[in-house]
């Protein structure tokens, strides 16, 4: 057995004694790990963005009684269009990108944000001017 090989078993054998240990602390602890380490997959300052758009979207979803999760494209497309009134299309763009985030740590299906048509040809086009009245949301839309 050469060195590679010896290395290779070592490391084998360690992963199994860790998964063996890991195991007998329980899925539930196991789980939190994961989330941890998910959680710790973005920097810190892009969880303090995404944070601020998943409470605009939650907030947004209490207004107009549609459930958060999981994600529909209609919801997500009048979302989209409520939020560039008041930000940046860039920053409507990370909203999404962390409302894309929350869904899969949920642990619901991934989304592709490209398997939502309406959504991916609003975001090559211009946001046009639109006048938003929550109180007759969605019937109403006043273009400018």
């Amino acid at each position: 057995m050469n060195s590679i090989t010896s290395v290779m078993c070592e490391s084998t054998e360690h992963a199994l004694c860790v998964c063996q240990c890991q195991t007998r602390l329980g899925i539930s602890r196991l789980d939190s790990l994961v989330q941890k380490l998910f959680d710790q997959g973005i920097s810190k300052s892009t969880q303090s963005v995404y944070r601020s758009g998943w409470q605009q979207y939650i907030k947004f979803c209490r207004e107009h009684d549609q459930p958060p999760l999981p994600l529909s494209e209609h919801t997500l497309c009048q979302f989209a269009a409520v939020m560039s009134q008041s930000v940046t299309w860039k920053t409507v763009r990370v909203y999404l990108s962390a409302l894309h985030f929350f869904q899969i740590r949920a642990g619901l299906p991934d989304p592709s944000l490209s398997s939502f048509p309406h959504l991916t040809y609003m975001e090559y086009t211009e946001s046009p001017q639109i006048t938003y009245d929550k109180n007759v949301f969605p019937s109403l839309w006043t273009y400018s």
